[in-house]
């Protein structure tokens, strides 16, 4: 793939996704939305109403239970139930599920097991296919959506019901091991693409339709490998297919050379090695010789001053760099705070900053997404800071902003005393009042605003602490 960030910073990715936490446990006891109390339970058996999981809580949910993940949502673990009944989560589009680590998915004893990433993103440290069968009651389904898992995709137990099911052009990108024939089935169809993006690893042989290989390392096609669409190959990636290595920018098959962006042949072309065994028996194959260079994070860091957060970052080479989107984790959730533009195509180092001046007392985690110009993105590793001080003034602003239903406002005052923060249109009229009570200087808060049964256009925010005031705009975008 065009777009990865160095594989230098891989193996802290990897760690960073597979550390042990120690967060509470959260049983799905009710079919839900992720983000409502309402269904989760400190056991297996335990009352609803507890909190909604964060990033360092452990989730199981339970047989017949089915969630849904309307918003953004981060765990340490996900386990599915392995009794009667279909466990069950599904992620709505555009939403993403980031899973620290392990995603444990047994064979449900009647119903089938599912991950349903559908046109979602799913981030996850590994994923385990348990107590196989011969009959597939576990799966992971995409239809045009993204599930980036940084280490292994496995099973364990009987062989052949390990199923990971294309119902679109999705994309399946792994970077440790992956399920071989003999112990599960990918079905992909439609424009569907599995990635390879780690260092070394083995092309299991499966019949792809669109296989992308990327990141460092020699990846080594398994025996009747088949590829029905284009096989993507990153800068600085090597292949070995049986007899043959072939490396980006330095590919020639059949005394056909590529040196920059192109397409070597098809099925059909008259080269004396083309091998039909990797490229199939239609003239629909191709290899897609990819000539651009990785946007390269060399370092991701955090400093507190006075309260504010600053991040710095660098890169050592880009292409096609859009620019990069400034994430924060709020109450288990990412959230986008801001927007930092990227350098296009440049193989000079490049530095970047942004400062977090919203930014409570306590810990915090931040990551990039760097966004190419054709739309594709790819997440950094998060990092954490711990804010002793809190920022000792009077201040008001939201992000995201446009927003769209809902934003989160943030705010600071210099002097104790009775606050209020209200939201009005432009008519002047009130519409919300966010905030009514007492404040201390010094503390940074947090305030919802959601504007679901509101019309498209410009709203005010207006805070009032001792006589002072301070009035921000917010646009609401439907």
């Amino acid at each position: 793939m065009k777009n990865v960030f160095a594989l230098v910073l891989m193996t802290v990715l990897i760690s960073a996704l597979t550390v042990t936490t120690h967060g509470a446990n959260r049983f799905a006891r009710a079919s839900g939305d992720w983000n409502s109390p309402d269904i989760w339970a400190p056991s297996a058996h335990g009352r609803t109403g507890k909190s909604v999981p964060v990033a360092g809580d452990h989730v199981t949910i339970n047989n017949g239970v089915t969630v849904i993940v309307t918003a953004g949502a981060a765990c340490a673990t996900l386990t599915f139930g392995d009794d009667d009944g279909a466990a069950v989560v599904s992620i709505h589009p555009g939403i993403t599920l980031d899973v620290c680590g392990a995603v444990t998915l047994p064979r449900a004893n009647s119903g089938i097991n599912s991950l349903n990433v559908g046109a979602g993103f799913l981030n996850a440290g590994s994923i385990a296919f348990t107590n196989g069968g011969g009959t597939n009651r576990h799966q992971v389904t995409i239809s045009t959506g993204t599930a980036s898992i940084c280490g292994n995709v496995s099973q364990k137990g009987s062989s052949g019901s390990a199923t990971i099911a294309f119902t679109g052009p999705g994309r399946f990108r792994v970077g440790g091991t992956f399920l071989t024939p003999a112990t599960g089935t990918v079905l992909p169809a439609g424009d569907c693409t599995v990635e390879y993006k780690g260092a070394a690893q083995t092309v299991e042989a499966f019949s792809y339709a669109n296989l992308a290989l990327s990141g460092s390392g020699v990846k080594t096609m398994a025996a009747a490998t088949t590829i029905g669409g284009v096989l993507s190959i990153g800068a600085g990636t090597s292949i070995n297919l049986g007899t043959f290595m072939h490396m980006a920018d330095q590919l020639s098959l059949g005394g056909v050379g590529q040196t920059a962006t192109g397409y070597w042949g098809s099925t059909a072309s008259t080269a004396s090695n083309k091998n039909a065994t990797y490229f199939g028996t239609t003239a629909t194959g191709r290899v897609l010789i990819a000539a651009a260079l990785p946007v390269e994070l060399t370092s991701f860091t955090a400093s507190v001053t006075k309260g504010c957060v600053t991040l710095n970052w660098k890169t050592a080479a880009e292409v096609n760099n859009y620019g990069f989107e400034v994430e924060k984790n709020v109450n288990g959730a990412w959230n986008k705070m801001g927007f930092v533009p990227g350098a296009g195509t440049t193989n000079a180092p490049q530095q970047y900053s942004f400062i977090d001046n919203t930014a409570s007392a306590g810990k915090s985690s931040y990551r990039l997404k760097q966004v190419d110009r054709d739309g594709a993105y790819e997440y950094s590793s998060s990092i954490e800071v711990t804010n002793a001080v809190a920022p000792a003034e009077f201040s008001l602003g939201n992000y995201p902003n446009p927003f769209n239903p809902s934003t989160t406002v943030t705010f600071s005052v210099p002097a104790n005393g009775e606050t209020t923060l209200k939201v009005f249109n432009v008519m002047g009229q009130e519409v919300a009042t966010l905030f009514n009570g007492a404040a201390e200087a010094g503390k940074a808060y947090e305030a919802q605003f959601s504007a679901t049964n509101l019309s498209t256009g410009l709203y005010f925010s207006r805070l009032e602490n001792n006589g002072s005031m301070l009035i921000s705009k917010m646009l609401l975008v439907k």
